[in-house]
């Protein structure tokens, strides 16, 4: 025992010493970490901050961000942290080493929408809805998959429990469903497909180690999303796709093991690529204008990787980014990440000149931003009048 208490103190004092000899040299060595560095300047001294304690408070804060070994002590943490299940970055490990988010297993399980909120939502969406119809337009949903829903089985066994004693997991989808059944709005809810294609697919269609949909269930999606569209009156090519797998995986497939910070961890599977053409039977024609979250980005690089059904594609990525693409006979252009226009800036009556709205978000959540910007678009519909 004292054998041991004495290796202790001797392992310690080491990295003491050494973190302290890299301190007083100037020399340090770091791993990339994801997240968790907030950049502090280090203080300038002069004798007035001294004496007034602030060098010291900021000379402090710097030293906690930038001591040496400071990251491989972080992802040492981490790695203990995530060996026992526990959460890292708000990804949590559950079973079959699927990886979680947080603010997705408490949008399967726990969120739900405030009534005055979905009430006025509900409001908002009807006003924009006949206004479309009443200039041939058409205003179709989009409700993309919740990982947690379509994995519930392999979720965290703390939020097992959870499901265990909830009797509506998934409240906002179908309260979204009800309501968009009740304005006649059409829609597609993605999970059907999710589920479907997890029992019977050729691949499943989300990443052990993402939390987005994968080329696989992306691309299959997009094809059902042709198909809805088609079935309302639209002419929109549908794709023809061949897939086949990688070691390789899209930056989708490891988004959420990207942000780990560990050493060691689940190397996922081969990952689903796809390759699709157009049945230009079709002339791409359709022009859309599409409200939309990080799903509908598999969509838009699917586009720019292979073809584009549509000849124009507009979409807002929250209020963060916006992209645009256009097809003509000069072939595919446009720019995915561009700055978002500010929702009190945005030209409304642009929205007109497309043949679809479109409102995507996942559904496990009513996302702000979808909130502010429907609220927005009703305005300007109403200040017409």
């Amino acid at each position: 025992m004292k054998a041991a208490k004495m290796l202790f103190c001797i392992i310690n004092l080491g990295i003491c010493i050494l973190v302290f000899g890299l301190f007083i040299f100037k020399k340090d060595f770091t791993t990339p970490l994801v997240g968790v560095t907030v950049d502090k300047p280090k203080p300038v001294f002069s004798i007035k901050s001294l004496m007034v304690g602030s060098f010291q408070h900021e000379y402090e804060d710097w030293l906690g961000e930038n001591f040496p070994l400071r990251s491989f002590f972080i992802k040492g943490y981490d790695q203990i942290i995530y060996s026992f299940g526990g959460t890292v970055n708000d990804i949590q490990p559950g079973k079959k080493e699927d990886l979680h988010g947080k603010m997705w297993l408490n949008g399967y399980l726990m969120y739900d929408i405030d009534a005055s909120v979905l009430e006025q939502y509900k409001n908002d969406l009807n006003t924009i809805n006949q206004y479309l119809i009443s200039h041939n337009k058409k205003l179709c949903y989009m409700l993309s998959p919740n990982k947690s829903e379509i994995y519930s089985d392999s979720m965290p066994w703390n939020y097992k429990l959870i499901e265990k004693n909830t009797q509506k997991p998934a409240q906002a989808r179908w309260k979204l469903r009800n309501l968009l059944t009740e304005l006649e709005i059409p829609y597609l809810d993605t999970a059907d497909i999710m589920f479907d294609l997890k029992k019977n697919g050729k691949y499943q269609p989300f990443p052990k180690t993402g939390i987005h949909w994968n080329r696989y269930g992306s691309s299959i999606a997009l094809n059902m999303w042709i198909k809805f569209l088609n079935e309302r009156g639209f002419q929109v090519p549908q794709i023809q796709a061949e897939f086949d797998e990688s070691e390789t995986p899209d930056k989708s497939d490891t988004d959420y093991r990207d942000l780990l910070n560990v050493y060691i961890h689940s190397k996922g599977e081969l990952y689903p690529h796809v390759k699709f053409t157009l049945d230009m039977s079709k002339e791409p024609e359709v022009k859309i204008y599409a409200m939309t979250t990080s799903y509908h980005t598999a969509f838009m690089e699917m586009f720019l990787e292979n073809d584009m059904p549509f000849s124009k594609y507009k979409r807002l990525y929250y209020n963060q980014y916006q992209s645009l693409l256009i097809r003509d006979q000069n072939g595919l252009s446009g720019d995915l990440w561009m700055n978002a226009t500010p929702f009190d800036q945005i030209d409304y009556s642009e929205i007109i000149d497309y043949d679809i709205f479109v409102i995507e978000h996942n559904a496990g959540e009513l996302p702000e931003a979808h909130i502010d910007f429907i609220r927005r678009f009703a305005e300007y519909i109403n200040s017409l009048n």
